[in-house]
């Protein structure tokens, strides 16, 4: 198993989750919501881009320990595989 790949998901998911969440308020909701625009529900006080914006957070996070598992298992792999080959 390559370390490149779930290296790279790692820091692209990190990065769009902080650019996300420190980039204003509901910067990906509001992209989002451009394509495809959402009915503010008039019961509810929050904003309809909200909920594109924290289905993309959690995306990004599930992507992210997904990533971070792959690269544990691929280094574990590796290392085992290392240690075999000395003895």
């Amino acid at each position: 198993m390559k370390i490149k790949t779930p290296l790279i998901l790692m820091l692209v998911s990190l990065l769009l989750f902080c650019a996300d969440l420190f980039g204003g308020d509901f910067l990906i909701g509001n992209i989002v919501s451009r394509f495809y625009p959402c009915q503010q529900d008039p019961i509810s006080s929050f904003p309809c881009q909200g909920k594109w914006d924290l289905q993309f957070l959690f995306v990004c996070f599930w992507i992210f320990v997904g990533s971070v598992l792959s690269l544990i298992i691929a280094l574990l792999i590796r290392k085992r595989t290392d240690f075999v080959k000395k003895m």
